[in-house]
């Protein structure tokens, strides 16, 4: 009888537990187009070791396929624009992020910290909020890298304006600067993650 109690507060427990971040099913429709689109793409790019013999083709495909998807949203023309563009934009991010950036599989339903800012970067992006681009890409990248991450969320985000797909803006960064100007050594100062 007393297992049977216990278990019921742990159960109740569990059930009254906050969570800090939303589901899949919670985001707008705009956000799950982009983060399932994400999702896919990544999983080409990232993640476990993928062995594949022709993993550019297979790449491509992905890519294709997506722009197919993101087209019955967009238009015909805009949707394989949109996933060359997040393409070029995710290749960047896992070529210059402090870290390997977390992203959850296809079919998963929790959001990562990584894909909330990833969402949250889109939205300022789409907004021409530049000091706001500015903040989230210090939590992910070195000051040396915003420029050309900026310019890539910035194309896919008139893609996704011509579409009439607007990101909301679930994050506020403001004045909030992830990273920190350490000494300068030979003239150039470094960039420190958190």
């Amino acid at each position: 009888m007393q297992f049977h109690q216990i278990g019921m507060r742990l159960k109740e427990n569990q059930q009254s537990q906050i969570r800090l971040t939303p589901q899949l099913a919670e985001l707008d429709f705009a956000e799950r187009v982009l983060l399932r689109a994400i999702r896919r793409i990544a999983a080409t790019h990232y993640g476990p070791v993928l062995v594949y013999p022709q993993l550019e083709q297979l790449q491509e495909e992905v890519v294709a396929t997506v722009g197919h998807g993101l087209g019955v949203t967009l238009s015909p023309d805009a949707g394989p624009a949109a996933a060359v563009e997040l393409d070029c934009l995710l290749r960047s991010f896992f070529c210059v992020a402090y870290r390997a950036l977390d992203i959850n599989t296809i079919c998963n339903s929790s959001i990562t910290a990584d894909e909330r800012l990833l969402l949250s970067f889109m939205a300022a992006c789409q907004a021409r909020e530049l000091d706001q681009i500015r903040y989230i890409l210090s939590w992910m990248a070195p000051q040396v890298a915003v420029q050309p991450l900026t310019v890539c969320g910035l194309n896919l985000a008139t893609i996704f304006d011509t579409g009439d797909i607007i990101f909301p803006q679930r994050i506020r960064l403001s004045e909030c600067v992830g990273y920190f100007d350490a000494v300068s050594c030979a003239g150039v100062t470094v960039s420190v993650a958190h």
